[in-house]
């Protein structure tokens, strides 16, 4: 994170798709390779969906394929965070509601966990969008935060200590967390140790 190389652009899709949105990358263990994914719109449908690609070096990727659509084909899906949470990878999108999954495998079946509309949080309708998910060590929970877009409010932080519950009382808003109005959206978060902490703030 200290020495970066310099920029370039990789072509995952023809020109005529139009977008590139969102995009993210999880390490695959069972083929010991990178799985990135994004947001493209289909050829056919104009429909937004995932697509991804399999690569080891960020340089050469495997052909790119389409990875999931809306369960309702009248919806688009966008915005799609994985994370690894014990044997399971959860991920979570936007279709008109937040939906999250879980899988034993990236490129497994997966099933329904719940809706975060449905987890008596308070979210109405298609009101949030661009959900990141990341442990939070110091209180041994998981943070699933989403971008309030429909109100401006920024992102609104959401805790659970288990992200495949369907309880709505394992899930709650960490109302004294308040990240402001900044357009703080579809980025990543990672720990780092205080020696790397250090030498970042050092250098930048």
């Amino acid at each position: 994170m200290l020495n970066w190389s310099a920029p370039r652009t990789i072509r995952m899709v023809d020109d005529n798709i139009g977008c590139v949105w969102a995009p993210e990358a999880i390490y695959d263990p069972s083929k010991k390779a990178y799985f990135v994914f994004w947001s493209s719109p289909n050829p056919q449908t104009h429909k937004m969906e995932i697509w991804r690609a399999y690569t080891k070096d960020f340089e050469h990727f495997d052909p790119t394929v389409t990875y999931a659509t809306a369960k309702n084909h009248n919806q688009d899906l966008i915005d799609m965070t994985m994370v690894k949470a014990g044997d399971q990878f959860i991920r979570a999108s936007r279709d008109g509601t937040i939906p999250i999954e879980k899988s034993a495998s990236l490129d497994g079946n997966w099933d329904h966990v719940a809706a975060l509309q449905d987890l008596n949080l308070g979210i109405k309708g298609d009101t949030v969008e661009g959900p990141e998910i990341v442990w939070l060590a110091d209180q041994q929970k998981w943070c699933l935060y989403v971008d309030q877009f429909d109100n401006g409010r920024g992102y609104l932080p959401i805790l659970t200590t288990d992200l495949t519950s369907r309880n709505p009382a394992d899930w709650e808003v960490a109302r004294e967390d308040d990240f402001g109005q900044l357009k703080k959206r579809h980025g990543s978060i990672m720990a780092l140790t205080t020696q790397e902490y250090a030498d970042l703030a050092a250098k930048y």
